[in-house]
Protein backbone atom coordinates (compact mmCIF):
# COMPACT_ATOMS: atom_id res chain seq x y z
CA UNK A 1 0.00 0.00 0.00
CA UNK A 2 3.62 2.13 0.18
CA UNK A 3 2.73 3.65 3.03
CA UNK A 4 3.57 6.64 3.30
CA UNK A 5 1.88 8.21 0.44
CA UNK A 6 3.12 11.03 -1.86
CA UNK A 7 3.29 14.31 -1.93
CA UNK A 8 3.35 14.48 2.05
CA UNK A 9 6.30 16.74 3.19
CA UNK A 10 7.24 17.24 7.04
CA UNK A 11 4.83 16.41 9.16
CA UNK A 12 0.91 15.96 9.44
CA UNK A 13 -1.74 14.12 8.36
CA UNK A 14 0.00 11.02 7.63
CA UNK A 15 -2.20 9.07 10.54
CA UNK A 16 -5.17 10.50 8.18
CA UNK A 17 -3.61 8.87 5.11
CA UNK A 18 -3.02 5.74 6.35
CA UNK A 19 -6.08 5.22 8.28
CA UNK A 20 -8.49 6.15 4.82
CA UNK A 21 -6.13 4.34 2.81
CA UNK A 22 -6.38 1.24 5.20
CA UNK A 23 -9.48 1.26 5.37
CA UNK A 24 -10.50 1.99 1.98
CA UNK A 25 -8.52 -0.93 1.15
CA UNK A 26 -10.33 -3.32 2.98
CA UNK A 27 -9.02 -3.20 6.49
CA UNK A 28 -10.04 -1.84 9.55
CA UNK A 29 -10.19 1.69 11.03
CA UNK A 30 -11.52 2.44 14.92
CA UNK A 31 -11.87 5.89 15.88
CA UNK A 32 -10.69 6.05 19.99
CA UNK A 33 -11.45 8.88 21.40
CA UNK A 34 -9.57 10.90 23.58
CA UNK A 35 -6.27 8.39 22.62
CA UNK A 36 -2.84 10.27 22.97
CA UNK A 37 0.05 9.50 20.49
CA UNK A 38 3.56 10.16 21.74
CA UNK A 39 6.04 11.67 19.45
CA UNK A 40 8.94 11.15 19.54
CA UNK A 41 11.75 13.98 17.72
CA UNK A 42 15.33 13.78 16.89
CA UNK A 43 17.05 16.63 18.67
CA UNK A 44 18.09 18.44 15.52
CA UNK A 45 14.71 17.91 14.46
CA UNK A 46 12.71 19.46 17.76
CA UNK A 47 9.55 21.49 17.42
CA UNK A 48 9.57 22.81 13.84
CA UNK A 49 13.28 21.16 12.60
CA UNK A 50 15.21 23.68 12.72
CA UNK A 51 12.75 26.23 10.54
CA UNK A 52 12.68 23.75 7.77
CA UNK A 53 9.03 22.54 8.43
CA UNK A 54 7.17 25.28 8.02
CA UNK A 55 2.89 25.45 9.26
CA UNK A 56 1.85 25.75 5.02
CA UNK A 57 3.91 21.87 4.68
CA UNK A 58 1.04 20.73 7.38
CA UNK A 59 -1.85 22.28 4.31
CA UNK A 60 0.00 20.53 1.78
CA UNK A 61 -0.47 17.66 3.31
CA UNK A 62 -4.08 18.10 4.53
CA UNK A 63 -5.25 19.01 1.07
CA UNK A 64 -3.38 16.21 -0.89
CA UNK A 65 -5.29 13.86 1.72
CA UNK A 66 -8.42 15.54 1.11
CA UNK A 67 -8.07 15.81 -2.78
CA UNK A 68 -6.74 12.21 -2.47
CA UNK A 69 -9.02 10.09 -0.49
CA UNK A 70 -11.80 12.21 -0.04
CA UNK A 71 -15.04 12.37 -1.95
CA UNK A 72 -15.28 15.03 -4.54
CA UNK A 73 -18.28 16.14 -2.24
CA UNK A 74 -15.94 16.24 0.88
CA UNK A 75 -13.53 17.81 -0.90
CA UNK A 76 -15.75 20.57 -1.96
CA UNK A 77 -15.95 21.45 1.79
CA UNK A 78 -12.81 21.26 2.84
CA UNK A 79 -12.04 23.73 0.06
CA UNK A 80 -14.64 25.87 1.38
CA UNK A 81 -13.03 25.78 5.02
CA UNK A 82 -9.60 25.68 4.66
CA UNK A 83 -8.85 26.79 0.54
CA UNK A 84 -7.89 25.13 -2.67
CA UNK A 85 -4.95 25.07 -4.51
CA UNK A 86 -2.40 23.97 -1.73
CA UNK A 87 -1.98 19.82 -2.86
CA UNK A 88 0.34 18.47 -4.85
CA UNK A 89 -1.60 17.50 -7.86
CA UNK A 90 0.90 14.80 -9.13
CA UNK A 91 0.94 13.17 -5.90
CA UNK A 92 -3.08 13.13 -6.05
CA UNK A 93 -2.94 11.83 -9.29
CA UNK A 94 -1.00 8.90 -8.16
CA UNK A 95 -2.39 7.96 -4.81
CA UNK A 96 -5.87 7.88 -7.10
CA UNK A 97 -3.87 5.36 -9.09
CA UNK A 98 -2.86 3.10 -6.72
CA UNK A 99 -6.68 2.88 -5.04
CA UNK A 100 -7.63 2.01 -8.79
CA UNK A 101 -5.01 -0.52 -9.06
CA UNK A 102 -5.10 -2.00 -5.66
CA UNK A 103 -9.33 -2.25 -6.38
CA UNK A 104 -9.98 -0.32 -2.97
CA UNK A 105 -13.82 0.12 -3.62
CA UNK A 106 -14.73 1.44 0.02
CA UNK A 107 -16.37 4.88 -0.21
CA UNK A 108 -15.19 7.88 1.63
CA UNK A 109 -18.87 9.42 0.91
CA UNK A 110 -20.17 6.75 3.16
CA UNK A 111 -17.51 7.73 6.31
CA UNK A 112 -18.70 11.23 6.00
CA UNK A 113 -22.10 10.35 5.85
CA UNK A 114 -22.56 7.40 8.61
CA UNK A 115 -19.69 8.50 11.06
CA UNK A 116 -18.17 11.74 10.63
CA UNK A 117 -21.58 13.60 11.15
CA UNK A 118 -22.28 12.02 14.24
CA UNK A 119 -18.64 12.48 16.08
CA UNK A 120 -19.27 15.12 18.07
CA UNK A 121 -16.22 17.89 17.42
CA UNK A 122 -16.23 18.85 20.96
CA UNK A 123 -15.52 16.80 23.64
CA UNK A 124 -17.08 16.70 27.32
CA UNK A 125 -14.26 19.62 28.51
CA UNK A 126 -15.98 21.79 26.38
CA UNK A 127 -17.75 24.99 28.35
CA UNK A 128 -18.35 27.20 25.34
CA UNK A 129 -18.33 26.73 21.54
CA UNK A 130 -19.20 28.67 18.61
CA UNK A 131 -18.29 32.16 17.22
CA UNK A 132 -16.56 34.82 19.08
CA UNK A 133 -18.48 38.17 18.54
CA UNK A 134 -17.66 41.69 18.91
CA UNK A 135 -20.11 44.39 20.24
CA UNK A 136 -19.82 45.43 16.46
CA UNK A 137 -20.21 42.57 15.15
CA UNK A 138 -17.35 41.17 13.56
CA UNK A 139 -16.56 37.47 14.51
CA UNK A 140 -13.11 36.21 15.62
CA UNK A 141 -11.02 34.46 13.08
CA UNK A 142 -8.36 32.08 13.01
CA UNK A 143 -6.10 33.40 9.94
CA UNK A 144 -3.85 30.51 9.25
CA UNK A 145 -1.13 30.53 7.51
CA UNK A 146 3.02 30.42 8.31
CA UNK A 147 1.88 32.58 12.02
CA UNK A 148 -1.75 31.65 12.91
CA UNK A 149 -3.23 34.59 13.86
CA UNK A 150 -6.57 35.86 16.04
CA UNK A 151 -8.34 38.72 14.24
CA UNK A 152 -11.30 40.06 13.09
CA UNK A 153 -13.90 39.65 9.97
CA UNK A 154 -17.03 39.63 8.76
CA UNK A 155 -19.08 36.98 10.02
CA UNK A 156 -20.06 34.01 7.66
CA UNK A 157 -24.01 32.94 7.32
CA UNK A 158 -22.27 29.33 6.80
CA UNK A 159 -19.55 29.18 9.82
CA UNK A 160 -16.53 28.02 8.39
CA UNK A 161 -14.01 26.30 10.97
CA UNK A 162 -11.86 28.81 10.71
CA UNK A 163 -14.55 31.14 13.24
CA UNK A 164 -15.29 27.98 15.43
CA UNK A 165 -13.57 28.40 18.98
CA UNK A 166 -14.50 26.59 22.08
CA UNK A 167 -13.61 27.63 25.57
CA UNK A 168 -12.57 24.28 27.95
CA UNK A 169 -13.24 23.87 31.51
CA UNK A 170 -9.31 23.59 31.81
CA UNK A 171 -9.62 27.04 30.68
CA UNK A 172 -8.01 27.08 26.94
CA UNK A 173 -9.52 28.60 24.03
CA UNK A 174 -9.10 26.16 21.31
CA UNK A 175 -9.52 25.62 17.48
CA UNK A 176 -10.80 22.61 15.40
CA UNK A 177 -7.13 22.28 14.52
CA UNK A 178 -6.63 21.76 18.16
CA UNK A 179 -4.46 24.66 18.32
CA UNK A 180 -4.68 26.82 21.47
CA UNK A 181 -4.57 30.51 21.78
CA UNK A 182 -1.51 31.95 23.59
CA UNK A 183 -1.53 34.97 25.62
CA UNK A 184 2.09 35.53 25.20
CA UNK A 185 1.82 37.13 21.69
CA UNK A 186 0.31 40.20 20.62
CA UNK A 187 -1.46 39.61 18.50
CA UNK A 188 -3.10 36.72 19.34
CA UNK A 189 -1.48 33.56 17.85
CA UNK A 190 -2.83 30.01 17.53
CA UNK A 191 -0.32 27.80 18.78
CA UNK A 192 0.38 23.91 19.47
CA UNK A 193 -1.54 23.10 22.97
CA UNK A 194 1.00 22.64 25.83
CA UNK A 195 -1.88 21.23 28.30
CA UNK A 196 0.54 23.74 30.94
CA UNK A 197 -2.04 26.48 31.85
CA UNK A 198 -0.34 29.74 32.01
CA UNK A 199 -0.48 31.82 28.79
CA UNK A 200 -3.43 29.12 27.40
CA UNK A 201 -5.76 29.49 30.27
CA UNK A 202 -8.58 31.62 30.00
CA UNK A 203 -11.76 32.90 31.15
CA UNK A 204 -14.82 34.38 30.40
CA UNK A 205 -17.10 36.90 32.54
CA UNK A 206 -20.63 36.42 31.19
CA UNK A 207 -21.62 38.96 33.34
CA UNK A 208 -19.29 41.45 31.81
CA UNK A 209 -18.89 39.72 28.63
CA UNK A 210 -14.76 39.76 28.93
CA UNK A 211 -12.99 37.69 27.45
CA UNK A 212 -9.30 37.61 29.85
CA UNK A 213 -6.13 35.51 31.15
CA UNK A 214 -6.38 33.77 34.03
CA UNK A 215 -4.35 35.61 36.04
CA UNK A 216 -3.22 38.51 34.54
CA UNK A 217 -6.43 40.84 34.56
CA UNK A 218 -5.84 41.56 30.73
CA UNK A 219 -8.85 40.96 28.64
CA UNK A 220 -8.90 41.05 24.86
CA UNK A 221 -9.70 44.06 23.00
CA UNK A 222 -10.53 45.28 19.99
CA UNK A 223 -8.16 48.38 18.34
CA UNK A 224 -10.56 51.47 17.17
CA UNK A 225 -11.27 51.37 13.94
CA UNK A 226 -9.72 47.98 13.24
CA UNK A 227 -9.54 44.20 12.71
CA UNK A 228 -6.19 43.52 14.67
CA UNK A 229 -6.66 42.20 18.82
CA UNK A 230 -4.78 42.54 21.68
CA UNK A 231 -4.63 41.92 25.18
CA UNK A 232 -5.17 45.03 27.27
CA UNK A 233 -6.31 45.40 31.27
CA UNK A 234 -9.61 44.65 31.84
CA UNK A 235 -11.96 47.16 32.78
CA UNK A 236 -14.17 46.05 35.64
CA UNK A 237 -16.58 48.71 35.33
CA UNK A 238 -18.78 50.64 32.65
CA UNK A 239 -16.73 48.26 30.10
CA UNK A 240 -15.55 49.75 27.10
CA UNK A 241 -17.11 48.37 24.18
CA UNK A 242 -13.59 46.81 22.61
CA UNK A 243 -13.48 44.37 25.15
CA UNK A 244 -17.19 43.25 25.15
CA UNK A 245 -17.48 39.62 23.00
CA UNK A 246 -20.50 37.36 23.18
CA UNK A 247 -20.55 33.75 22.18
CA UNK A 248 -23.49 32.45 20.13
CA UNK A 249 -23.57 29.10 21.38
CA UNK A 250 -22.91 28.48 25.00
CA UNK A 251 -22.84 25.09 27.09
CA UNK A 252 -23.43 24.58 30.51
CA UNK A 253 -23.45 28.56 31.53
CA UNK A 254 -23.99 27.56 35.43
CA UNK A 255 -20.38 26.43 34.85
CA UNK A 256 -18.94 29.97 33.16
CA UNK A 257 -18.56 32.80 35.76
Amino acid sequence: MEYFGRGMVGWGSENIEISLKNWMCGGEMVMVPCSRCLHFAAKRNAANHNGRIQSSDKYQNDATVAKSFWSNEGYAEFVRHRGGGQEDDVAVALNKELLERLKCDKDYEWVRENFMDKVESFDGNTLIAATLVHKDGLCVFWDHGDIDLWSLRECQKDIPVVYIIRLTKHGELRTRSQGCVDYGYVPPQVIQCHFGGGNQKFKYSLKNQQMSSHDRNRCLTKADDSSILSWEGCQKENVNASQIFHFETVYHPDLIT
